[in-house]
């Protein structure tokens, strides 16, 4: 009798030490939270070139030349599947991963993202309408890639400009902003004469920015001349 309670007694117990494996860390990422998580987020599928992973081409973007032009090289040959990943990841912080490797950070992913997006130019002017958003974001980074891309992008449309007028008030992204700006009024000399009416506005630090931007469009300021002499009295 003492062996068959025995017995029973071990057998019923069995489920639990089963479980109890199953919850404990047998792996770095092989607990019930990363398990969860995988089965809530699974794997993102993205684009390949040359038989590697977008994130792959993206992390090298930033990288020397010899390794970044070749990265986005791969990335363009992506088309517009690789262009609308890359936006994705910036927008959520997630890019391929595989169950039981480590999850990419989610700030090194969106990093990447922005980086590839900026080395794009103008092959990524889709991703403008995020960008314009992005500067509003709680995330200093976020705001500072939004503010570099959209110098880059090529598109000099009102909302384009106006956001980054309305971004030299912001800390983080002033300098990116009067940058962008600056090289933006290149492209659109009617640029300069909305930057001279910041200068010559009633906000001290826009105003500021906004003359730090004229100082670096060289000779496509002399239409606004009189204001800017305005500006120094």
């Amino acid at each position: 009798r003492h062996r068959i309670y025995g017995a029973i007694c071990i057998l019923s117990f069995l489920p639990s030490l089963v479980w109890f494996n199953a919850i404990s860390p047998v792996g770095p990422n092989a607990d019930v939270r990363y398990r969860l998580d995988a089965w809530m987020h699974p794997p993102v599928k993205e684009p390949l070139a040359d038989g590697k992973s977008l994130s792959y081409w993206a992390s090298r973007a930033q990288n020397v030349a010899d390794e970044s032009e070749p990265a986005i090289a791969a990335i363009r040959s992506m088309g517009t599947n690789g262009l609308n990943a890359l936006i994705r990841e910036f927008q959520t912080g997630e890019g391929y991963w595989v169950v039981g490797e480590p999850r990419p950070q989610p700030w090194s992913v969106r990093q990447h993202a922005a980086e590839a997006l900026i080395k794009l130019g103008t092959n990524s002017v889709a991703a403008v309408p995020v960008m314009i958003e992005s500067l509003k974001s709680p995330d200093l980074n976020t705001r500072e890639q939004a503010a570099e891309f959209l110098g880059v992008a090529g598109d000099a449309s009102p909302k384009v400009v106006n956001a980054l007028i309305q971004a030299l008030e912001d800390q983080t992204t002033e300098y990116y902003a009067t940058e962008s700006l600056a090289r933006l009024a290149e492209v659109d000399p009617a640029i300069v004469s909305q930057l001279a009416g910041v200068a010559n506005g009633s906000r001290p630090k826009a105003a500021y920015w906004a003359m730090v931007a004229l100082s670096e469009t060289g000779q496509t300021t002399l239409p606004v001349l009189p204001d800017l002499i305005q500006c120094v009295q």
